[in-house]
């Protein structure tokens, strides 16, 4: 994360991969402004997005993988760390 200029940096498998493969290298992705504009790259790189994306909700279609383990959609994850860290606050 570049916290001066508020930009995420990514890897992601090649392609249509759904895993890291050990035998293949991960892409990398830098200056991410938004998860929509993360989506949107994912979603081209794999060759099966329609040419025009519909306008959806990337906090709830992109989902962490985390050794191997799918713990959830950004939405999900985001309010569980709310829950957890910002409850007593209310």
């Amino acid at each position: 994360m570049d916290k001066k200029a508020g930009t995420l940096n990514f890897t992601y498998p090649v392609g249509a991969a759904e895993w890291h493969k050990d035998d293949v290298a991960d892409k990398s992705v830098e200056n991410v402004l938004s998860l929509q504009a993360l989506e949107t790259l994912l979603c081209m790189e794999s060759g099966k997005a329609p040419e025009k994306l519909p306008n959806g909700n990337a906090w709830k279609t992109i989902r962490v993988i985390r050794n191997g383990e799918d713990i959830g959609c950004t939405f999900d994850i985001r309010v569980k760390y709310h829950a957890q860290y910002y409850s007593d606050m209310d």
